[in-house]
């Protein structure tokens, strides 16, 4: 399998906001896989080093910085990859997002107070042969120690060795992937999700185009609103997805008809007449209803929803499918969460720095 079939088998894993420990067996693991969790790292331009990747050889970081460079809106330097540390430690003060290097090179950065730590979001590594395994993983121990706050980590070993089993325990909570057994499974899962492109292409078209010779524009915009109310913003592509795979399966999804008006007194006056009563309401778990939590920064420190989905996913115990809509406004916004993770992410994130000041999270305030 090619390191993009890898990447999409891992994504499920990346989106959930996890640690991972990636087990690839003879896999050769090549940039594009190495620097797959760059993308779910909501990477903040302008900022020292975001994303760290930790590698056993110069030749490694050489390769991986090639590939890197082509990451739009960020910029890299490489630790180790043949060049003096005085060239090295020039490139450094540009602040660049994405560094990568060899363990020893990296450390010797740290010990002369030359290479900030404080905003690293993501550490990958890439751990080398079980035979040189001990000292890089030492090396890995003090790196780590250096961190201020534990960053995303993810660890590609060719086998869960002892050596590696120790830089396990420094993460949280980890995913366990096993590269050579997705492989094994790889014919039946591409038989499964096989169609024909062509064919759906030419139905999307087709789509777009009676969208624009035949469908009412203020009618469109009424299921767009009722979609954007009950839809999160980042599952929305999946929504069109599903719906898409529906259409052209041959199948229907199971939705109640969201009509006029009368449509729905009938849905009512039927719900009556079959129970005898009104229906009950819903409890908050039962219909969906979600905390509403007070975050005080907004688009004046140009942040995005992004950004504050990736800030409340880090939080322990919470998943992106905890997370609701997220309102962006000037100089504050508001993030829906369940209720049962909503006291945990405010007593997590309130008063911790973000975008260089300290926030304050709360419920929001009902309005009268």
């Amino acid at each position: 399998m090619r390191n993009a079939g890898y990447i999409q088998l891992i994504e499920p894993f990346l989106r959930k906001h996890r640690d991972l420990v990636i087990e690839t067996g003879d896999v050769p693991v090549e940039p594009e896989l190495l620097l797959s969790l760059v993308r779910f790292a909501s990477i903040r331009p302008g900022s020292d080093c975001q994303v760290l990747v930790i590698l056993p050889e110069p030749a490694m970081v050489k390769k991986a910085c090639e590939y890197a460079a082509k990451i739009p809106r960020t910029r890299t330097v490489g630790l180790g990859a043949d060049d003096v540390y005085r060239k090295e430690a020039e490139r450094i003060t540009t602040k660049p997002e994405i560094v990568i290097g060899t363990s020893d090179r990296i450390i010797d950065f740290l010990r002369r107070d030359d290479l900030p730590l404080s905003h690293v979001k993501a550490c990958i590594v890439h751990e080398p042969d079980e035979g040189d395994a001990a000292g890089f993983n030492a090396d890995l121990r003090f790196i780590f120690s250096r961190f201020t706050t534990l960053p995303r980590s993810v660890i590609f070993s060719a086998t869960i060795h002892v050596p590696a089993q120790e830089i396990v325990s420094l993460f949280r909570r980890p995913s366990y992937i096993n590269i050579p057994e997705l492989n094994r499974k790889e014919p039946a899962m591409k038989k499964k999700n096989r169609f024909d492109h062509d064919t759906m292409k030419k139905t999307i078209r087709d789509i777009v185009r009676r969208i624009h010779e035949s469908e009412d524009p203020d009618e469109l915009n009424e299921y767009r609103r009722l979609v954007n109310k009950n839809v999160s913003f980042f599952v929305r592509g999946y929504f069109a997805a599903y719906l898409l795979k529906q259409l052209t399966s041959g199948s229907s999804p199971t939705i109640m008809p969201t009509g006029n008006a009368n449509t729905k007194a009938n849905t009512k006056a039927n719900t009556k007449a079959n129970t005898g009563a009104e229906p009950q309401r819903a409890t908050s778990s039962q219909n969906g209803e979600m905390s509403s939590i007070f975050v005080g920064i907004g688009k004046n420190k140009r942040v995005f929803p992004k950004d504050l989905f990736a800030l409340f996913s880090n939080v322990d115990g919470l998943e992106g499918s905890d997370l609701g809509q997220i309102k962006i406004l000037d100089n504050y916004s508001f993030v829906e969460v369940t209720p049962e993770k909503a006291t945990t992410a405010i007593e997590s994130l309130n008063g911790t720095e973000f975008r260089g000041r300290k926030l304050n999270v709360n419920f929001a305030k009902k309005k009268d």
